[in-house]
């Protein structure tokens, strides 16, 4: 059996990379996010926030499913729409949820992608502070994987 979570991240970072909102780059974040994020002008950023795995092997291939959650978060003036939200977690799905399955590239690691599918998608509720409002959409999306 090999570890399949470190291969996802490093695809989803590189996948990730090209997120833009309004001709500004929008920063990924693996768990931890910076704490001069919260001072600094980012009001967008994205939070690979866990991957889990799970062993599906037969007797007849080797296989694993994986699913990765992923948190875009923002904050602005109040009365925020939430279009920044969406059209980021637009971009990733159409980067991740790829057809076929092999364009989301792990083959440096020996795996190959079998499918990559949206699991749910939530948009939390809204929350103010001040006069900053936050809003947060939490994807889950389910990989299965063959080990080459």
């Amino acid at each position: 059996m090999v570890d399949i979570n470190y291969p996802l991240r490093k695809a989803y970072i590189a996948k990730l990379a090209s997120l833009e909102y309004e001709s500004a780059p929008v920063k990924v974040f693996y768990q931890i996010v910076p704490d001069s994020i919260a001072t600094a002008s980012e009001t967008l950023y994205v939070v690979i926030d866990s991957i889990n795995s799970n062993n599906i092997s037969t007797t007849n291939s080797q296989d694993l499913s994986a699913t990765v959650t992923i948190t875009v978060h923002s904050y602005g003036n109040k009365y925020s729409n939430g279009r920044a939200v969406d059209n980021i977690t637009g971009q990733i799905l159409g980067l991740v949820c790829t057809s076929p399955a092999e364009t989301f590239d792990l083959s440096s690691d020996n795996l190959q992608a079998v499918s990559n599918t949206l699991e749910s998608d939530n948009i939390n509720s809204f929350t103010t502070q001040g006069n900053r409002m936050y809003i947060d959409r939490v994807v889950r999306i389910s990989h299965n994987i063959f080990l080459k």
